[in-house]
């Protein structure tokens, strides 16, 4: 509950943090041949990969929100499918609302589902490894393993 809790609390200053970031070059450059053959002469002018970033952190929170029973507030994007994509108009009430619902059953000793964890955690993990200057907008969450102590002879 330690790992998730941390994850839910982080993410509203997590999407804000990718969100700023969207003004910055890219920091990643491909040496990948599919990707580095016949590149555009121009730049977009935001950085993809934060906006991307920023909308699968709160896409997934969403998608799990749904899954169970945490309702969002604010604008979202959606796609075709009505499944929640992204952030709309730079709002901030549907982050903020899906960590408060999610803390709230997280406190109240909810088990969740254990692919939420590792969805959640998977989607957080790339990000820090995007983005390294995330790490000081979320810490370092506390292992939840229990370590057994050990002694070692000399």
């Amino acid at each position: 509950m330690g790992e998730l809790l941390h994850l839910v609390t982080t993410a509203p200053d997590v999407i804000g943090f990718l969100r700023s970031q969207i003004g910055a070059k890219r920091v990643v450059e491909s040496d990948d041949p599919r990707t580095s053959v016949d590149k555009p002469k121009s730049k977009p002018p935001l950085n993809v990969d934060a906006l991307d970033a920023a909308d699968l952190e709160l896409a997934t929170l969403a998608f799990w929100g749904g899954v169970c029973g945490v309702q969002h507030e604010g604008f979202v994007w959606r796609d075709r499918g009505g499944r929640v994509r992204g952030i709309l108009y730079d709002d901030a009430r549907p982050a903020v609302s899906l960590s408060r619902g999610f803390r709230r059953l997280l406190v109240s000793g909810w088990q969740p589902p254990v692919e939420m964890v590792e969805d959640v955690r998977g989607v957080r993990g790339r990000h820090l490894a995007l983005f390294p200057g995330l790490v000081s907008v979320v810490g370092v969450p506390a292992v939840e393993a229990s370590v057994e102590p050990v002694l070692f002879e000399v």
